[in-house]
Protein backbone atom coordinates (compact mmCIF):
# COMPACT_ATOMS: atom_id res chain seq x y z
CA UNK A 1 0.00 0.00 0.00
CA UNK A 2 2.71 2.47 0.99
CA UNK A 3 4.88 1.16 -1.84
CA UNK A 4 2.22 2.05 -4.40
CA UNK A 5 1.98 5.57 -3.02
CA UNK A 6 5.71 6.15 -2.99
CA UNK A 7 6.09 4.67 -6.48
CA UNK A 8 3.88 7.42 -7.91
CA UNK A 9 5.83 10.24 -6.26
CA UNK A 10 9.35 10.59 -7.67
CA UNK A 11 11.15 13.12 -5.52
CA UNK A 12 14.27 14.45 -3.86
CA UNK A 13 12.71 16.01 -0.77
CA UNK A 14 9.72 14.40 0.93
CA UNK A 15 7.48 15.07 3.88
CA UNK A 16 5.63 11.95 5.01
CA UNK A 17 2.71 12.19 7.42
CA UNK A 18 2.35 8.87 9.19
CA UNK A 19 -0.30 7.49 11.50
CA UNK A 20 1.66 4.33 12.22
CA UNK A 21 5.26 3.91 11.19
CA UNK A 22 4.86 0.21 10.46
CA UNK A 23 2.17 0.93 7.89
CA UNK A 24 4.53 2.50 5.39
CA UNK A 25 8.02 1.24 6.21
CA UNK A 26 8.00 -1.14 3.25
CA UNK A 27 6.99 1.60 0.86
CA UNK A 28 9.45 4.16 2.14
CA UNK A 29 12.28 1.66 1.73
CA UNK A 30 11.70 1.88 -2.02
CA UNK A 31 12.67 5.54 -2.13
CA UNK A 32 16.02 6.62 -3.42
CA UNK A 33 18.80 6.40 -0.84
CA UNK A 34 19.30 10.11 -1.40
CA UNK A 35 15.71 11.00 -0.47
CA UNK A 36 15.13 13.01 2.68
CA UNK A 37 12.08 11.79 4.55
CA UNK A 38 10.36 13.78 7.26
CA UNK A 39 8.15 11.54 9.42
CA UNK A 40 5.37 13.17 11.44
CA UNK A 41 3.85 11.14 14.27
CA UNK A 42 0.75 12.58 15.91
CA UNK A 43 0.58 11.18 19.40
CA UNK A 44 -3.13 11.89 19.77
CA UNK A 45 -3.90 9.56 16.84
CA UNK A 46 -1.82 6.71 18.18
CA UNK A 47 1.25 7.22 16.02
CA UNK A 48 4.52 6.11 17.57
CA UNK A 49 8.16 6.68 16.73
CA UNK A 50 9.31 3.05 16.75
CA UNK A 51 13.12 2.70 17.16
CA UNK A 52 13.02 -0.64 15.31
CA UNK A 53 11.52 1.04 12.25
CA UNK A 54 14.11 3.80 12.45
CA UNK A 55 16.83 1.16 12.28
CA UNK A 56 15.22 -0.64 9.35
CA UNK A 57 14.91 2.54 7.31
CA UNK A 58 18.40 3.73 8.18
CA UNK A 59 19.76 0.35 7.09
CA UNK A 60 18.55 0.91 3.51
CA UNK A 61 20.25 4.30 3.35
CA UNK A 62 17.32 6.63 4.00
CA UNK A 63 18.32 9.98 5.48
CA UNK A 64 15.62 10.50 8.08
CA UNK A 65 14.43 13.42 10.16
CA UNK A 66 11.78 12.28 12.67
CA UNK A 67 9.56 14.96 14.15
CA UNK A 68 6.49 14.98 16.37
CA UNK A 69 4.04 17.72 15.47
CA UNK A 70 0.41 18.57 14.80
CA UNK A 71 -1.03 17.71 11.39
CA UNK A 72 -3.31 20.74 11.69
CA UNK A 73 -0.40 23.11 12.31
CA UNK A 74 2.72 21.83 10.57
CA UNK A 75 5.97 23.46 11.75
CA UNK A 76 7.29 24.09 8.22
CA UNK A 77 7.46 27.10 5.96
CA UNK A 78 5.28 27.38 2.88
CA UNK A 79 6.45 25.34 -0.13
CA UNK A 80 9.02 23.37 1.88
CA UNK A 81 8.68 20.01 0.11
CA UNK A 82 8.68 18.57 -3.39
CA UNK A 83 6.33 15.78 -2.35
CA UNK A 84 3.91 15.50 0.56
CA UNK A 85 2.74 11.98 1.41
CA UNK A 86 0.18 10.61 3.82
CA UNK A 87 -0.34 6.87 4.23
CA UNK A 88 -3.44 6.45 6.43
CA UNK A 89 -2.17 9.39 8.48
CA UNK A 90 -3.86 12.71 7.77
CA UNK A 91 -7.23 10.98 7.67
CA UNK A 92 -7.11 10.76 11.47
CA UNK A 93 -6.74 14.51 11.97
CA UNK A 94 -10.13 15.62 13.34
CA UNK A 95 -10.60 18.77 11.24
CA UNK A 96 -10.25 17.73 7.63
CA UNK A 97 -10.15 21.11 5.92
CA UNK A 98 -7.51 22.50 8.26
CA UNK A 99 -5.31 19.42 7.77
CA UNK A 100 -5.77 19.46 3.99
CA UNK A 101 -4.86 23.14 3.83
CA UNK A 102 -1.63 22.32 5.67
CA UNK A 103 -0.71 19.58 3.19
CA UNK A 104 -1.20 22.00 0.32
CA UNK A 105 0.64 24.83 2.08
CA UNK A 106 3.89 22.94 2.70
CA UNK A 107 4.03 21.50 -0.85
CA UNK A 108 5.90 23.60 -3.41
CA UNK A 109 4.14 24.72 -6.63
CA UNK A 110 4.10 21.87 -9.18
CA UNK A 111 4.99 19.46 -6.39
CA UNK A 112 3.08 16.26 -5.70
CA UNK A 113 0.63 15.42 -2.95
CA UNK A 114 0.02 11.68 -2.49
CA UNK A 115 -2.60 10.21 -0.16
CA UNK A 116 -3.59 6.72 0.86
CA UNK A 117 -6.76 6.57 2.95
CA UNK A 118 -9.11 3.79 4.01
CA UNK A 119 -12.47 4.01 2.24
CA UNK A 120 -15.79 4.28 4.11
CA UNK A 121 -17.04 1.09 2.44
CA UNK A 122 -13.85 -0.90 3.01
CA UNK A 123 -12.87 -3.03 5.96
CA UNK A 124 -11.20 -0.35 8.07
CA UNK A 125 -13.99 2.10 7.32
CA UNK A 126 -16.45 -0.50 8.60
CA UNK A 127 -14.21 -1.19 11.59
CA UNK A 128 -14.17 2.48 12.57
CA UNK A 129 -17.95 2.56 12.23
CA UNK A 130 -18.17 -0.49 14.48
CA UNK A 131 -16.07 1.28 17.11
CA UNK A 132 -18.01 4.55 16.99
CA UNK A 133 -20.82 3.67 19.46
CA UNK A 134 -18.23 2.68 22.06
CA UNK A 135 -15.72 5.48 21.50
CA UNK A 136 -15.39 8.68 23.53
CA UNK A 137 -16.99 11.77 21.96
CA UNK A 138 -14.78 13.24 19.20
CA UNK A 139 -13.46 16.82 19.42
CA UNK A 140 -15.95 19.53 18.41
CA UNK A 141 -16.16 19.83 14.65
CA UNK A 142 -14.39 16.53 14.01
CA UNK A 143 -15.27 14.59 10.86
CA UNK A 144 -15.13 10.79 10.38
CA UNK A 145 -11.66 9.63 9.24
CA UNK A 146 -12.94 7.39 6.39
CA UNK A 147 -14.27 10.42 4.52
CA UNK A 148 -10.68 10.81 3.30
CA UNK A 149 -11.33 7.61 1.36
CA UNK A 150 -14.12 9.31 -0.61
CA UNK A 151 -12.71 10.86 -3.78
CA UNK A 152 -15.27 13.66 -3.95
CA UNK A 153 -14.58 14.64 -0.35
CA UNK A 154 -10.82 14.83 -0.91
CA UNK A 155 -11.21 16.77 -4.14
CA UNK A 156 -13.32 19.26 -2.23
CA UNK A 157 -10.75 19.56 0.55
CA UNK A 158 -7.83 20.17 -1.81
CA UNK A 159 -9.89 22.47 -4.01
CA UNK A 160 -8.09 24.95 -6.25
CA UNK A 161 -4.82 24.24 -4.47
CA UNK A 162 -4.19 21.27 -6.77
CA UNK A 163 -4.65 20.09 -10.35
CA UNK A 164 -4.31 16.81 -12.24
CA UNK A 165 -6.00 14.73 -9.56
CA UNK A 166 -5.77 10.99 -10.16
CA UNK A 167 -7.64 8.62 -7.85
CA UNK A 168 -8.10 4.88 -7.79
CA UNK A 169 -9.52 2.36 -5.36
CA UNK A 170 -7.29 -0.58 -4.55
CA UNK A 171 -7.15 -3.36 -1.97
CA UNK A 172 -4.45 -4.76 0.21
CA UNK A 173 -4.66 -8.49 0.93
CA UNK A 174 -4.31 -9.26 4.64
CA UNK A 175 -3.54 -12.82 5.73
CA UNK A 176 -1.46 -12.14 8.83
CA UNK A 177 -4.09 -13.39 11.28
CA UNK A 178 -5.06 -17.03 11.63
CA UNK A 179 -8.44 -16.37 13.26
CA UNK A 180 -10.83 -13.51 13.97
CA UNK A 181 -9.80 -13.69 17.63
CA UNK A 182 -6.13 -13.24 16.71
CA UNK A 183 -7.03 -10.24 14.57
CA UNK A 184 -9.05 -8.76 17.42
CA UNK A 185 -6.31 -9.18 20.00
CA UNK A 186 -3.72 -7.64 17.69
CA UNK A 187 -5.86 -4.58 16.99
CA UNK A 188 -6.70 -4.24 20.69
CA UNK A 189 -2.99 -4.05 21.44
CA UNK A 190 -1.57 -2.07 18.51
CA UNK A 191 -4.13 -0.19 16.39
CA UNK A 192 -4.62 3.28 17.81
CA UNK A 193 -8.35 3.85 17.15
CA UNK A 194 -9.25 0.43 18.59
CA UNK A 195 -6.78 0.67 21.45
CA UNK A 196 -8.22 4.02 22.53
CA UNK A 197 -11.75 2.59 22.61
CA UNK A 198 -10.74 -0.29 24.87
CA UNK A 199 -8.84 2.06 27.16
CA UNK A 200 -11.89 4.29 27.47
CA UNK A 201 -14.05 1.32 28.48
CA UNK A 202 -11.81 0.49 31.42
CA UNK A 203 -13.34 -2.22 33.60
CA UNK A 204 -16.76 -2.20 31.93
CA UNK A 205 -16.67 -5.93 31.16
CA UNK A 206 -20.06 -5.95 29.45
CA UNK A 207 -19.11 -3.31 26.89
CA UNK A 208 -15.64 -4.82 26.42
CA UNK A 209 -17.28 -8.15 25.61
CA UNK A 210 -19.61 -6.41 23.16
CA UNK A 211 -16.68 -4.81 21.32
CA UNK A 212 -14.85 -8.16 21.29
CA UNK A 213 -17.85 -9.82 19.68
CA UNK A 214 -18.29 -6.99 17.16
CA UNK A 215 -14.66 -7.21 16.02
CA UNK A 216 -14.81 -10.99 15.72
CA UNK A 217 -17.97 -10.75 13.60
CA UNK A 218 -16.46 -8.02 11.43
CA UNK A 219 -13.43 -10.20 10.65
CA UNK A 220 -15.61 -13.24 9.94
CA UNK A 221 -17.82 -11.24 7.59
CA UNK A 222 -14.77 -10.07 5.61
CA UNK A 223 -13.10 -13.49 5.41
CA UNK A 224 -12.54 -14.71 1.84
CA UNK A 225 -10.17 -17.55 2.78
CA UNK A 226 -10.89 -20.97 1.38
CA UNK A 227 -8.63 -23.23 3.42
CA UNK A 228 -9.75 -22.34 6.92
CA UNK A 229 -7.31 -19.44 7.32
CA UNK A 230 -8.44 -15.83 7.72
CA UNK A 231 -7.92 -13.81 4.54
CA UNK A 232 -9.28 -10.29 4.04
CA UNK A 233 -9.06 -7.54 1.44
CA UNK A 234 -8.98 -4.00 2.81
CA UNK A 235 -9.96 -1.27 0.37
CA UNK A 236 -8.21 2.09 0.24
CA UNK A 237 -8.18 5.17 -1.97
CA UNK A 238 -4.87 6.08 -3.61
CA UNK A 239 -4.95 9.71 -4.73
CA UNK A 240 -2.26 11.93 -6.21
CA UNK A 241 -2.42 15.56 -7.25
CA UNK A 242 -0.13 18.33 -8.47
CA UNK A 243 0.14 21.50 -6.44
CA UNK A 244 -0.98 24.55 -8.44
Amino acid sequence: MGEGLVGLCHTVCVFALLHSSAAVVGGIQQLSRQAILHGLFRTRTGGVDDPANRERLTAVGANLDWEIADAESLPYADASFDVVLSCVGVMFAPHHQIAADELVRVCRPSGTIGLVSWTPQGFIGRLLGTMRPYAPPPPPGAQPPPLWGDEAHVRGLLGDGVRDVVARRQVVRVDAYATPAEFRESFKAYYGPVLSVYRSLGDDTERVAAVDAALDELARSADIGRDGSLVMEWEYLLLTATRT
